[in-house]
C-alpha cells in the first residue's frame, strides 16, 4: 500500500512540473513578436547614437582648433613676435590642403607665412585617420594666417585676414557644420550652421 500511495504521488508532482513548463515558455508567435519590437527599436537607437557620436566629434575638432587659433594669436602678443597658423606638418611647413587634416603653429620671424630653418615649431596637430571629420578653408586659412604682436590677422603678403575654417562630418550625415570665423582684429569666433543643410558643404 506505502509503494502504491509513494507512486500516486509522484505521478502528481510530474504532472505538477509538466504543467508548470508548459506555461512558462513562449510560443512561436510571441517570440517573433518580441523580435520585430526589438528590431524597430534598434533601427531608432543606433542611428541616433551614431549621430550624436559624430555631433561630439566635431564639436571636439571644433573647439580644438579654436583653442589653437587662440593660442597662436596670445603668442604673438605675448612673444611680440609674428605667429602663424596654417595647414601642414612640421616636415613639409604650410601646404594649404586642409582635405589632409594637418596644422601646425610657429614662430615667423619673416612674417611671411612659411616655416623656413631655425623658426620654433609651437603646434603640430593631425586629425586622426578614422575621425570622419572634413576641414576645408577660404580666405587667408587657404595659405597661412598671420597673427602680428599687435594681435591682428594678416596674410602673408601683409594684407588684413579674413576667412573661414569649416569643420564638418563627412558624408552621409546629417550634422551641420560649424565655421570657425576669423576677422581681421585677431578673433575667431565659432559658428554652428545650423540652418544649412548638414555635411560638408563647400565654402
Amino acid at each position: 500500500m506505502a509503494s502504491r500511495r509513494w507512486c500516486a504521488r509522484c505521478a502528481q508532482c510530474q504532472s505538477a512540473t509538466a504543467g508548470g513548463h508548459a506555461q512558462t515558455g513562449l510560443t512561436l508567435l510571441e517570440l517573433l513578436i518580441v523580435l520585430v519590437i526589438a528590431g524597430v527599436l534598434l533601427g531608432q537607437v543606433v542611428p541616433a547614437f551614431a549621430r550624436m557620436a559624430a555631433r561630439n566629434t566635431l564639436a571636439a575638432t571644433a573647439n580644438e582648433l579654436l583653442s589653437v587659433l587662440h593660442t597662436a594669436r596670445h603668442t604673438a602678443v605675448s612673444r611680440n613676435r609674428a605667429v602663424t597658423f596654417c595647414a601642414g606638418t612640421p616636415q613639409q611647413g604650410c601646404h594649404g590642403d586642409w582635405a589632409r587634416g594637418q596644422w601646425i603653429v610657429f614662430l615667423d620671424r619673416e612674417a611671411n607665412g612659411r616655416l623656413d630653418a631655425g623658426e620654433t615649431l609651437l603646434i603640430a596637430g593631425a586629425l586622426p585617420s578614422d575621425s570622419g571629420i572634413g576641414l576645408q578653408g577660404n580666405g587667408p586659412f587657404a595659405a597661412a594666417v598671420v597673427f602680428r604682436p599687435d594681435g591682428s590677422a594678416r596674410t602673408a603678403n601683409g594684407a588684413w585676414a579674413m576667412g573661414r575654417l569649416r569643420v564638418c562630418v563627412r558624408s552621409p550625415s546629417s550634422v551641420p557644420a560649424t565655421d570657425l570665423v576669423l576677422i581681421a582684429s585677431g578673433r575667431t569666433v565659432a559658428q554652428p550652421l545650423a540652418d544649412s543643410p548638414p555635411g560638408c558643404i563647400p565654402l
